[in-house]
């Protein structure tokens, strides 16, 4: 799915990303963590090609992951890309 990440704010990253060619999907799983030892939360969103992640700590790098939903079940997740919030 080619997942992008970049800084919008202090407290923001939004994603953005290439939709998947087979099937329709019904939604997205989004997973992320702060740094590599938090737990990740996780996100269910319609159908997109982008997403913001807001209520984020200033300068602090997450790390994401995303999967599409179709009517035949989960997809595969994304490989991790990281991203770090700017400095307030």
């Amino acid at each position: 799915m080619n997942l992008r990440a970049e800084a919008k704010s202090e407290t923001s990253i939004g994603l953005s990303w290439s939709p998947p060619r087979q099937e329709s999907i019904v939604k997205y799983e989004l997973l992320f963590r702060e740094g590599d030892h938090s737990r990740e939360v996780g996100r269910t969103f319609d159908p997109t090609t982008n997403f913001v992640v807001d209520d984020l700590k200033p300068n602090t790098e997450y790390a994401f992951r995303l999967a599409a939903r179709s009517p035949q079940g989960l997809g595969a997740f994304t490989s991790v890309v990281r991203q770090r919030t700017l400095q307030s």
